[in-house]
């Protein structure tokens, strides 16, 4: 009926029936609504409860009620604030329109919201990258009337701080699964404000998945063991906001334990040598541990969050304060699927303001409302069907956001999505959970993961033994050892039975130094470190 309202009917329970939509109102017809997904949850006398959604569209056919409000967030080169040629836009600004929600500026620094007739205050979230230009004012009050074809044009001025912030980060594109190929997507991103041509990354195994094969290729090498980089300046520049994927792809051993955790580090700077990443704007986002468990089946369609957090309870400390999440999704349908929207309810403990869009597979438009419900829509994508495209039938997006500030120990933090493959009902994700924690509490969690062993002696001469005690029966083990730098200098896989086991190793071939013996007992690890001298 065009006329901004969405009707639910239940049946089969016991009267009378409560109702909670997702924009707050608790009766059968929620009423007033915008464009955008709903969803509302029904229970009934006895507590049972029902869920469903719906997506509630503008008329086709006219467009006279609404209001197009739009404008571009530029570098204002010379401060005058006029948009003059070959001023760009800034991408990934947030604009929020109050009472309405947020949307974020695409490639070429513009936004836009649809809202009915009203004024609205339209403001910037300004990061400390692009601060406002000094003549621009950011609460700029804007009266809308809708009617065919009205538009309102705002543009916000900014200048630019020239600065280096790369970022890098490691996702599982699929699961590992034992005898199947394990897809990883390593992400480098230019969050800085100037163009990098010289970015320098690396990626290290644990060793107990190896061989991986990079694309596109020519721009990792693999000068020792487990080791990947890109030295010789092959990264592509990047200009800012910009990201680059490279697909990591290994054979899962068939013979390694459900449940074991296989952990990959990466690393990038703008420049080299790697130690640059001390210099960079956002150092703790130049370097990156990431855990991958190894399993037996999975669903396509899901979320991760980083950091995983320790145990099922995902325990992070107070100064993680920033989380990135992925979501992927795959059309496992039989057709095409031409638009693809995922709907985010973001937790109540984030700060919904400092969401960042950071990378994503497709061209999206990204948006949250005031009720804190994120939304990317990937509009006239065709994304195929996975049984004729299997590659291509995939899709992901990340994005980080902050804790509110203040938050207790023992505070969840939670996050799920639902995808939705046009008009079908939405396939909802896996649910991802971090809990604020005490550092000692996480460091009790660590050391139940650990495996306990010992090396003799030490320093060590011609060899050295490892002494490893309470292995449960047939343990697949894994001990290596390494220089400072992280080269990987043996390796040696074996069955442990139960109780003590002495595990012996040579070091003939090894130099005086400072070395690191690493243990991997059925995904428990511990290291120590070795000192040789002759």
């Amino acid at each position: 009926n065009s006329d901004g309202t969405a009707t639910t009917t239940a049946w089969g329970g016991t009267a009378p029936y409560t109702y909670a939509w997702s924009n707050g109102q608790t009766t059968a017809t929620a009423t007033g609504l915008a464009t955008g997904y709903y969803s509302v949850n029904v229970t009934d006398a006895n507590g049972c409860t029902a869920h469903d959604y719906t997506y509630v569209s503008y008329n086709p056919a006219n467009n006279n009620c609404y209001c197009t409000l739009t404008g571009t967030v530029y570098n204002d080169a010379n401060g005058n604030c006029v948009m003059d040629a070959g001023e760009a836009g800034i991408p990934n600004i947030q604009i929020h329109c109050a009472g309405f929600g947020y949307a974020y500026t695409n490639a070429s620094g513009v936004y836009s919201f649809r809202v009915p007739s009203g004024t609205y205050t339209l403001s910037e979230a300004v990061m400390a990258t692009y601060p406002l230009a000094a003549c621009q004012s950011n609460a700029i009050a804007v009266t809308a009337v809708a009617a065919t074809n009205c538009t309102q044009t705002v543009n916000f001025a900014n200048t630019v701080n020239p600065l280096h912030d790369i970022k890098i980060s490691l996702w599982d594109y699929n699961a590992a699964v034992p005898g199947n190929t394990f897809s990883q997507s390593c992400i480098i991103s230019n969050l800085g404000t100037v163009p990098e041509s010289n970015i320098l990354a690396g990626l290290k195994t644990d060793g107990q998945i190896n061989g991986a094969s990079i694309s596109p290729s020519g721009i990792f090498g693999n000068p020792s063991a487990n080791y990947y980089t890109t030295a010789g300046n092959t990264v592509p520049t990047l200009n800012p906001g910009a990201s680059q994927v490279y697909s990591m792809n290994y054979f899962v051993p068939t013979n390694i334990p459900m449940n074991t955790n296989v952990i990959f580090r990466d690393s990038a700077v703008h420049t080299a040598p790697m130690a640059n990443w001390l210099t960079d704007y956002s150092p703790w986002n130049n370097v990156n541990a990431h855990t991958t468990v190894i399993v037996s089946s999975y669903d396509p369609n899901f979320i991760q969050v980083s950091p995983k957090g320790v145990g099922t309870p995902g325990y992070i400390y107070l100064t993680d304060t920033t989380l990135e999440y992925m979501v992927h999704f795959q059309n496992l349908g039989t057709y095409k699927a031409q638009n693809v929207v995922v709907i985010d309810t973001l937790d109540a403990d984030l700060d919904w303001k400092s969401l960042r869009p950071i990378y994503s597979s497709h061209h999206a438009s990204v948006s949250i409302d005031e009720n804190g419900v994120l939304k990317y829509t990937f509009k006239n994508i065709d994304l195929p069907a996975q049984m004729y495209n299997d590659a291509g039938s995939n899709g992901m997006f990340t994005f980080t956001i902050r804790q509110k500030p203040g938050l207790a120990f023992g505070t969840p933090i939670h996050n799920k999505a639902g995808i939705y493959f046009d008009y079908n009902e939405p396939v909802i994700t896996n649910t991802v959970l971090n809990t604020l924690q005490e550092p000692t509490k996480i460091d009790e969690q660590h050391s139940k993961d650990r495996m306990a062993f010992t090396i003799y002696p030490n320093p060590a001469k011609s060899g050295f033994t490892a002494v490893v005690d309470n292995v449960s029966s047939n343990a697949q083990a894994v001990i290596s050892l390494t220089d400072v730098s992280g080269r990987v200098i043996a390796v040696k896989e074996m069955k442990l039975g139960a109780g003590r086991q002495l595990i012996p190793m040579s070091t003939e071939s090894l130099i005086d130094g400072v070395y690191f013996v690493h243990l991997n007992v059925a995904g428990k690890k511990s290291t120590q470190k070795l000192v040789i001298v002759k």
